[in-house]
């Protein structure tokens, strides 16, 4: 089977994004169903990904603004047998089995959060681009079952259409380990990663702080780990002056960007990992932290007890006091219960795997060869 990957984006994706093509077309080549792989992307976009040894075929950046057409010429004129959409922006083609992947579930959910109008508008627009990718696919191809309920929904697809392949996890990643070159104590901090926008719900983390000491308690430092996005500067500047409002600026370190070493550092040391975010579509950072033996406290939105399951204590989104108690639980943890929770995250971690990945992923591009045909 030929297989054209397309990455239709202006820049690189984040890093679950890059993960899960690395991860998946890595064993792609190994496999006998695959006999070509190409990606397909703008001029320096999959950079992180020139080491995977297949066909990288390029487009000029600014591919975007006539709706990628030169990756469609391209995959036209390619021989391909199937295509994979991996971010669901529409990609002219002409007649190809095409599978939509679904990864982003913030431009499809309705938001509950505030956001600046340039973000709003941002959604806007990628939510319309969505909708003309799945209705236009052969299939859809959804990281949890709550992606796949939102896009039927909102995008009014029948169940059949969208199949459901969860994301993977390396265990090889917990023995590689770098500390940050950050003024972070060895075990007394507590954790939470993904980049400063809007939907991540960091206020609910700093306001929790805030609880804690307002009691008198000893409040951890936390550590937040994330690349700051320009639509989004409002944002981190409401948190800066959220953390000065409730006295704790002195118990917060912006790791800024960590590597991937230094994330497995964290997930090992921390005495916690904080899921705050009201936007997820699967979590690979979530799922990283439980990889790793992580104690988690969660929002209960969907889909984190679909994917945690028993590995996570959750709260209420917003209910900062009910995050702070979960926080004071933790640090009151003994060694024998902090063992058994590292025990039952790994248990759970290793449900999930991306081999598993990698060929539910092919058994979803076969069915929508047969479909086409």
């Amino acid at each position: 089977m030929n297989v054209a990957v397309l990455v239709p984006a202006r820049v690189g994706g984040s890093g679950g994004f890059f993960k899960h093509l690395r991860e998946v077309i890595s064993r792609w080549k190994l496999s006998d169903r695959t006999d070509k792989i190409s990606i397909l992307a703008p001029v320096g976009a999959l950079d992180a990904l020139g080491t995977l040894g297949v066909d990288l075929v390029q487009v000029p950046r600014n591919d975007y603004r006539t709706g990628f057409r030169r990756m469609g010429e391209l995959v036209n004129a390619g021989g391909y047998d199937v295509v994979l959409n991996s971010t669901a922006r529409p990609v002219k083609l002409n007649g190809f089995p095409l599978v939509t992947m679904v990864q982003n579930i913030e431009p499809i959910q309705l938001p509950t959060y505030s956001m600046p109008l340039p973000w709003r508008l941002r959604l806007w627009a990628l939510r319309r681009e969505h909708a003309i990718s799945c209705q236009q696919a052969t299939r859809v191809l959804a990281v949890s079952n709550y992606v796949k309920n939102e896009v039927c929904r909102r995008f009014h697809l029948r169940q059949e259409k969208v199949d459901v392949v969860y994301h993977g996890f390396n265990p090889s990643e917990v023995t590689s380990i770098r500390k940050p070159d950050l003024n972070i104590p060895d075990r007394d901090f507590l954790f939470s990663a993904g980049s400063i926008v809007p939907y991540r719900g960091y206020e609910d983390i700093l306001r929790a702080l805030g609880e804690i000491r307002s009691k008198g308690v000893p409040v951890p430092y936390v550590v937040l780990a994330g690349s700051r996005s320009v639509l989004a500067r409002s944002y981190e500047q409401s948190l800066r002056k959220l953390a000065d409002a409730v006295h704790i600026t002195d118990r917060i370190i912006w790791a800024g960007q960590l590597q991937r070493e230094e994330m497995s550092w964290c997930f090992n040391n921390a005495r916690l990992f904080i899921q705050t975010s009201r936007a997820e579509s699967f979590s690979i950072i979530q799922l990283e932290a439980i990889g790793h033996g992580c104690s988690c406290v969660s929002g209960n939105n969907p889909p984190m007890p679909e994917i945690l399951a028993d590995a996570a204590n959750y709260y209420p989104l917003c209910d900062a006091s009910a995050l702070a108690l979960e926080i004071e639980n933790v640090l009151k943890m003994d060694k024998t219960e902090e063992s058994i929770r590292r025990d039952r995250a790994r248990r759970r971690a290793s449900f999930f795997s991306w081999d598993k990945t990698a060929e539910q992923t092919l058994d979803v591009l076969e069915r929508a060869v047969r479909d086409f045909h």
